[in-house]
């Protein structure tokens, strides 16, 4: 649909009098009109955040956009996923694991704006602890995986050392909801749903405007 959306807004003659009518809204013209400016114009502005949103939102849904998106972005490259690290199971379990794993991480980053803990779900599982730097974006966040049992820290992985494909997935979250400039583009990605939620309206009466100026054929006199 936004694609389409696109098409159908997009002028057959790229002259100065078509720019403006197309880019700019008449806010004194009558309501007819200006419902039209309004459904042509603020799809435009709002389609390449909503085109952006769309695509994100495919890369969760589907494992092969995923897989497409960390193959564009390693230049063509299939690089396997990391392996995931395991706990030890022969040690003896220890009552404070959890606890020596965020003691640890927590004294190694102080500064840190927040930590979400991950609870291991398998026997062989880890404690995985991410380090979020600011507030303003999920993305830029450090990784520390820590052994179940005994706490301690098997590695620390950030977003510079990850390849190109796993950076582009990490940014995927705050390219959808807007987050990735902070509350600039979150303002940005709530207008453009804003503009998005009108167009059923606009687009409903300028359909009705349409079916209106349809002209009833005439009907057949009978014959004296």
């Amino acid at each position: 649909m936004l694609l389409s959306g696109f098409f159908l807004w997009f002028p057959k003659k790229l002259t100065a009098k078509n720019i403006k009518n197309n880019f700019t809204i008449n806010w004194s013209a009558k309501w007819k009109k200006l419902n039209y400016d309004l459904h042509q114009i603020l799809r435009l502005y709002a389609f390449f955040v909503l085109l952006l949103t769309s695509l994100t939102g495919l890369v969760w849904a589907f494992d092969w956009m995923q897989d497409s998106v960390r193959f564009v972005a390693n230049g063509g490259k299939n690089i396997k996923k990391t392996t995931l690290l395991v706990s030890d199971t022969l040690q003896p379990q220890a009552v404070s694991g959890l606890d020596q794993a965020f003691t640890t991480t927590a004294a190694r980053y102080p500064d840190a704006y927040a930590y979400m803990v991950l609870l291991p779900a398998k026997a062989t599982s880890t404690i995985n602890t991410l380090v979020y730097k600011k507030d303003l974006n999920r993305f830029d966040r450090l990784l520390v995986v820590c052994d179940r049992y005994s706490g301690k820290p098997l590695s620390n992985t950030s977003f510079q050392s990850l390849n190109n494909g796993d950076k582009a997935y990490q940014l995927n979250f705050d390219l959808h909801t807007g987050a990735y400039m902070g509350l600039f583009s979150k303002m940005l990605s709530f207008f453009a749903a804003l503009a998005c939620s009108t167009l059923p309206l606009t687009g409903f009466y300028i359909w009705w405007g349409k079916k209106k100026k349809q002209v009833a054929p005439p009907k057949l006199r009978s014959g004296r």
